[in-house]
């Protein structure tokens, strides 16, 4: 089976939109590197038909102790997925 993806909105410095569906490794790496691009992401969980559900981004400043975590979590502050970034 294929790994799930997610709807993310990159909504750059110019006012353009791009869109793409990315797994959750991709969504973490696009989050971790973010400081070097001027996008600023959306995720949406869209795995049940016809619900589109959107998630926040907690970037790599929200754990005390463990600076390069990253975690999305869905309304509830339920954790949907979670990853580490690199030190660049």
């Amino acid at each position: 089976m294929d790994e799930k993806r997610y709807l993310v909105q990159a909504e750059q410095s110019d006012g353009t939109l791009a869109v793409s569906l990315d797994t959750a490794s991709s969504v973490i790496s696009r989050v971790d590197m973010s400081d070097y691009t001027d996008e600023v992401l959306h995720v949406f969980d869209i795995s049940k038909a016809g619900e589109v559900s959107s998630l926040t981004i907690h970037g790599t400043w929200h754990k005390d102790g463990d600076p390069l975590y990253i975690k999305v979590t869905d309304k509830n502050g339920n954790t949907v997925f979670d990853g580490y970034g690199t030190d660049h």
